[in-house]
């Protein structure tokens, strides 16, 4: 039986890292293809003018998340700092990475920010799970084109997952979503 992949799709802020946190207590590994490029970023540590502090002291004082949201020239610099580097080190240097994670893991694996689509079509066999939440759109205009093509080239097997509700309720949406599609 081939290893089950699940790939979570959706805007910035609907909830994608808090699915892959629920499947993770449920024995998935969990990976992103961002997580190269934060490691990349904390190693550097800029310093941002904006918010005149560095990149690790904003991670530290109030989270990724929060961060990003808070102070857009932090998105900003990780979406170029991505984007760059695929430029020096290959176009699907991300999904290379993390395919050699997917790869060694012994575990059903999770991954929580599918953006673009050579990045489903690296998974060719995983499940996609679209995650919607009422009032939250496109973080930028990247974001606003690619979910959309996905979605549109992925039509006929994708979960939807609606986060409109509480914790409770979304437990509950992964938990039928998971069942329905293993058996």
């Amino acid at each position: 039986m081939a290893k089950r992949v699940i790939l979570l799709c959706g805007y910035g802020g609907v909830g994608k890292d808090t699915i892959r946190a629920m499947l993770e207590k449920r024995g998935y590994e969990g990976g992103a293809l961002a997580a190269k490029v934060r490691e990349m970023a904390e190693t550097l540590d800029p310093y941002f003018r904006e918010t005149q502090c560095t990149y690790n002291h904003l991670m530290r004082t109030m989270g990724y998340e929060a961060a990003k949201r808070a102070h857009p020239c932090v998105r900003e610099f990780l979406v170029k700092l991505g984007h760059d580097c695929k430029k020096v080190l290959g176009e699907d240097i991300w999904i290379r990475l993390l395919r050699e994670r997917v790869d060694a893991s012994t575990k059903p694996f999770v991954i929580s920010d599918c953006r673009y689509l050579e990045e489903v079509r690296a998974f060719p066999d995983a499940e996609l799970w679209y995650i919607d939440r009422p009032g939250v759109g496109p973080a930028n205009n990247a974001e606003g084109t690619t979910i959309p093509l996905i979605l549109a080239e992925c039509n006929w097997r994708f979960t939807t997952i609606h986060n409109d509700s509480d914790m409770y309720h979304l437990e509950i949406r992964v938990a039928n979503a998971h069942h329905a599609r293993r058996h």
